[in-house]
């Protein structure tokens, strides 16, 4: 399964997904930017549970 996660990421890497991301970015910002994509790509309720696995690993 990481290695699915993995490959999944490097594609998305290649095809540009990841242009929002540079170095000066904050985690918080980071997490900001990947829910965004996230949210388009998945039912609300998987958007919240993922939104509030962060949250709560965060503190």
């Amino acid at each position: 399964m990481a290695k699915k996660w993995e490959r999944d990421i490097l594609n998305k890497v290649d095809d540009g997904e990841f242009d929002k991301f540079n170095s000066n970015m904050t985690l918080n910002d980071a997490f900001k930017s990947w829910l965004d994509i996230y949210s388009k790509k998945v039912l609300p309720s998987t958007y919240r549970k993922a939104e509030n696995f962060i949250h709560l690993n965060r503190s």
